[in-house]
């Protein structure tokens, strides 16, 4: 019986682990919130499932407008830069960190990004 259980536990484990490792930034920020404002909003009257859509979902507008931002864009240009500076990853590491941030920040403002490889001769210094 023991044996059972224990084997039980160990499959839920692996699939909390796989669900959770692949979640997102904003999504695991949504997940907290949500579950923040159901602890926080216990004496409202209304039930959990309410509190915790609307702790996950009112976040997320701050935080798309946040990360999207042409200023947290240069931030993370900034950062992946300095860290390329100080040899913590390689000049071609580098350059498809970048190039993600490109395409991520268009296809966000823009729809699908479609910019291609990055071109060496217009990289800027």
């Amino acid at each position: 019986m023991l044996t059972g259980l224990n084997e039980l536990m160990a499959e839920w484990k692996l699939f909390f682990r796989v669900i959770f490792a692949r979640l997102t930034t904003t999504v695991a920020c949504s997940l907290s919130s949500g579950a923040i404002a159901v602890f926080l909003s216990g004496s409202t009257g209304m039930s959990p499932a309410v509190r915790f859509f609307l702790g996950a979902v009112i976040p997320m507008g701050p935080l798309y407008l946040f990360y999207s931002s042409p200023w947290a864009m240069r931030r993370q240009f900034e950062s992946w830069k300095k860290t390329k500076e100080d040899g913590l990853i390689t000049d071609a590491q580098y350059k498809r960190i970048r190039q993600a941030l490109v395409d991520w920040y268009v296809e966000k403002w823009f729809g699908q990004a479609s910019l291609g490889k990055v071109d060496e001769e217009t990289e800027p210094t």
